[in-house]
């Protein structure tokens, strides 16, 4: 085997094995947090992660929450998007509940 379909080969085995992904924001006063997605079950699932400041060395560093898209939080009626559309429609926290 030529080391380019090795690559090709090896890429291919990641693409197949990726659970999802997560992006690092800022919010406008400077906080940090986290958005992303997973597949479970071949459904997307998008996420919020905030910072845990618990002093505990057993509690998680962050905590993610199940995030829905903007336009479900806002109130307006669900229409038939594709699914690319979806994946970019992940709400944004408030600058209250932004702790990293």
């Amino acid at each position: 085997m030529s080391n380019t379909d090795s690559n090709t080969q090896r890429n291919n085995n990641w693409k197949e094995r990726e659970l999802g992904a997560h992006w690092v924001q800022q919010s406008s006063s400077g906080k940090k947090y986290i958005t992303g997605y997973f597949t479970y079950k071949g459904e997307r699932v998008d996420f919020i992660g905030f910072q845990n400041d618990n002093d505990n060395p057993k509690a998680p560093a962050v905590n993610y929450y199940k995030s829905e898209p903007k336009e479900q939080k806002k109130g307006a009626p669900q229409q038939a998007q594709s699914q690319e559309q979806n994946q970019d429609a992940v709400s944004t926290p408030s600058e209250e509940e932004v702790i990293f």
